[in-house]
Formats: C-alpha cells, structure tokens, sequence
C-alpha cells in the first residue's frame, strides 16, 4: 500500500540507504485522480526519494505476459501496434499516458528529486506523436 511505501522509503532514509522509485503511467483504467495520486505521494515522500526512474514506455504491453494475453479483460485494445494501445473506452490512448509522463518529469524537477530520465519532455516527442497518428490511421477500430 502507499502507507506501507512510504514507512519503508522513511526507514530506508533513517538507515541511510539510498532510494530509488519506479513509476510508471498509464495501466489500463488508470484514472486522472489515480494519477494525481501519485503525483501526491512523491510530494510527501520526496525527502526519502534517492532518485525516480519514470518508465519511458509508459505502461507497455509485452507479448507473454497476463495484460497481453488478457488484454479484452483489461479493457485494452491495440491501435496499429502495441505501443499505440487505449482503453477500448477511449479514456487511456497514447497521448495522455505521454502527457502523464511528461506532467511526471516536471513534477520531478519542481521537487527537486533526481530522475533517471533526461529532460522533461518525452524524447523523439513529435516522431512518437506523428507515428501514433499514422498507426491510429491504419487501425482497424
């Protein structure tokens, strides 16, 4: 749970070890107020976070695993590729996990806590939104 997170980030801080956070946006059903969560947390917890490592693939879905293979029940649906997938009720596509990403990276920097991604801008942003678009073309919705 979050509180359970949080004692464990605080104690690893009281023993002088370092932290390292792994976010990643975008699971199917994931909400706005889901996501404000987690902007939340790191708020509170950002004096026992070493360093974040944001997952620059947002959620992906990898061949073989349960959300692949159970992606109808996860209600995900492929969109040209599988990086280009949304929630079939249109409420998760690729720009906004993007832009989550990217709201994730700025929040980063405005707190001060070091982050293992580069920028605050996802990068080839405008060849990942032209090939998103291009995919979304060819889909078969």
């Amino acid at each position: 749970t979050a509180v359970e997170a949080a004692a464990v980030l605080r104690h690893c801080t009281d023993a002088g070890i370092a932290t390292s956070v792994n976010i990643m946006c975008g699971f199917p059903g994931e909400t706005e107020r889901d996501f404000s969560l987690t902007l939340e947390f790191i708020a509170r917890c950002r004096d026992h976070i070493t360093w974040v490592n944001p997952a620059d693939s947002f959620t992906g879905i990898v061949p073989g695993t349960r959300l692949h293979r159970e992606h109808k029940r996860f209600g995900v649906r492929f969109v040209g590729s599988l990086t280009f997938w949304e929630t079939a009720d249109g409420t998760n596509p690729f720009l906004v996990r993007m832009e989550r990403f990217e709201r994730l990276l700025r929040h980063l920097r405005d707190l001060g806590i070091a982050s293992h991604y580069p920028g605050i801008e996802y990068r080839n942003r405008a060849a990942w939104i032209e090939a998103f678009h291009a995919n979304r073309a060819a889909a078969p919705i």
